[in-house]
């Protein structure tokens, strides 16, 4: 899935017997760690969600596990869903 809030995946594989992915780094933590914002912006936040999971839904992916943990942020605090299972 290509979305601005979806984490992007270079490569999978097995290495060694393992799977493995590759994904972009997010170094902002998670949003169940993020600080308290205001109403208006973690609606925002949550807008950015939803349309990441509907990029997803749209081709035929279920999260299954959506939750605060399960959203990374990236560097200017911006949500990206990650572990699709």
């Amino acid at each position: 899935v290509r979305h601005p809030h979806v984490v992007e995946v270079y490569q999978y594989g097995e290495h060694a017997g393992r799977p493995f992915l590759a994904m972009e780094h997010l170094p902002g933590g998670t949003l169940r760690d993020a600080p308290a914002a205001d109403p208006r912006a973690a609606a925002g936040l949550m807008a950015k969600v939803a349309d990441g999971v509907a990029a997803a839904h749209a081709q035929g992916i279920v999260h299954r596990d959506l939750k605060p943990g399960n959203v990374l942020l990236d560097s200017a605090g911006e949500p990206k869903v990650t572990d699709f299972g």
